[in-house]
């Protein structure tokens, strides 16, 4: 086995009615005026202000700021960052999706450190810890409550810029699966299919571990019912088939621009053959079978016969799902459904 490293630098508390736990979780980390980072959705849904009662009942101020977009910009962050800065608040909590969470982080540099988001771009560029946060997500997919990346758009440059430290980790994820009955059905079922391909990325990453396949296995187990070969393959075939039933919206991307579609045959694709890059051929012990292209072509084509776009561009690299993996053994596997795509 090689040598690998494994740590969870955060508090993870899980359980239905944790919400009401922030107080505690503020006061461990000193914390008595929050500013609390939302969507205009869930303010009007009331959760935001429920998570203000929890902490205003246990004597602490509260500050709301619900002006975040999808995709947020930094412009954004910007007007986030001074309202922090007047209402005086020392810890700062994100409740609802990615993008509040990504605002939140943004937020806790630049209120700390001062500057533009801009300025932080790329890797370890934060220069220590930023305002305390704790995250609360309203949604299971995303799982930005538990990374070191903030992705804010730059309209300036009509590109979606990517912060990434562990300094961004929260202090605190709070876990509370009563706040997903606020989340309309279709939001619901996205966020399975985005649960369940982050947990099958992890157990088929090279950077893989015992530790991170035990919580992918699980994860996939009680997500989709995962089981191995082609019964793996009817069960997530199944499971798609019924997020699409319950709505799920197949034109949604995530934070880097990639649809549902990109993100299927990027997983295809570590299931495919290793290019030795030394030789030029391929490890064989992954070899493509016609089982292997039956069970994936019949993903795509749901997907594509759902309305997911086959020319979908990744806004983070600028290439399409052809220029990303035309090349690459994956492709023989999407055959001709990519007929008449650019």
């Amino acid at each position: 086995m090689e040598a690998f490293e494994f740590f969870i630098p955060q508090n993870i508390m899980v359980g239905a009615g944790t919400m009401a736990k922030l107080p505690e979780c503020a006061k461990k980390l000193g914390g008595s005026h929050a500013m609390l980072i939302s969507g205009p959705t869930l303010r009007k849904m009331g959760i935001v202000d429920k998570a203000a009662d929890y902490l205003k009942e246990a004597g602490m101020k509260v500050d709301i700021f619900t002006d975040v977009e999808a995709n947020p910009s930094v412009t954004t962050v910007e007007k986030a960052t001074e309202a922090f800065k007047e209402a005086g608040a020392d810890f700062i909590v994100a409740l609802g999706g990615g993008s509040p969470m990504d605002v939140a982080k943004a937020v806790g540099v630049t209120a700390k450190f001062g500057g533009s988001i801009t300025e932080y771009e790329g890797a370890h560029k934060v220069p220590g810890k930023i305002i305390p946060l704790i995250a609360i997500p309203t949604t299971a997919g995303t799982g930005s409550e538990v990374t070191a990346f903030s992705v804010i758009t730059d309209h300036s440059r009509d590109y979606k810029l990517t912060v990434f430290s562990y300094e961004l980790l929260p202090s605190y994820a709070i876990l509370d699966p009563e706040l997903l009955t606020s989340a309309p059905a279709s939001v619901a079922a996205a966020c399975g299919i985005d649960a369940f391909i982050h947990a099958e990325e992890a157990y088929v990453s090279t950077a893989a571990s015992p530790f991170s396949d035990a919580m992918a296995e699980k994860a996939m187990e009680l997500i989709g019912k995962w089981k191995h070969a082609k019964e793996q393959a009817d069960d997530a075939f199944a499971f798609l088939q019924r997020m699409l039933e319950l709505g799920a919206d197949v034109t949604v991307t995530d934070h880097y621009g990639r649809n549902c579609l990109m993100e299927a045959v990027s997983e295809a694709s570590n299931l495919c053959p290793v290019k030795n890059q030394e030789t030029g051929g391929f490890y064989p012990d992954r070899p493509i079978t016609p089982e292997m292209c039956e069970d994936l072509q019949r993903i795509f084509r749901l997907l594509i016969d759902a309305g997911a776009d086959r020319n979908n561009v990744s806004a983070f690299s600028g290439k399409s799902i052809r220029q990303h993996y035309e090349n690459e053994p994956v492709w023989q596997i999407c055959g001709d459904l990519w007929e008449g795509a650019e």
